[in-house]
């Protein structure tokens, strides 16, 4: 039989709670501004990844010239 810190139910939920809330605290600590690059909050990611209105930036074309070729690399999305 496991043995469980608070309970059966109450594991879950504290577990979960804690993660919340230390994800929370680390996005809007003004300490950790350094450390999280501009756009890269919770609710910009969930809106690029669910389409909420934030459109893709396409980069040109990037050409190699080493090669000699001329030829015309992939296009980057940002």
């Amino acid at each position: 039989m496991p043995a469980y810190l608070v309970g059966r139910l109450a594991d879950p939920i504290l577990g979960l709670s804690t993660g919340v809330l230390a994800y929370y605290l680390w996005e809007y600590d003004p300490r950790n501004d350094a450390q999280r690059p501009e756009g890269r909050k919770l609710v910009d990611l969930a809106r690029r990844r669910f389409g909420g209105g934030v459109e893709s930036k396409t980069v040109a074309p990037v050409t190699s010239t080493a090669t000699g070729t001329g030829a015309v690399g992939k296009e980057k999305v940002v």
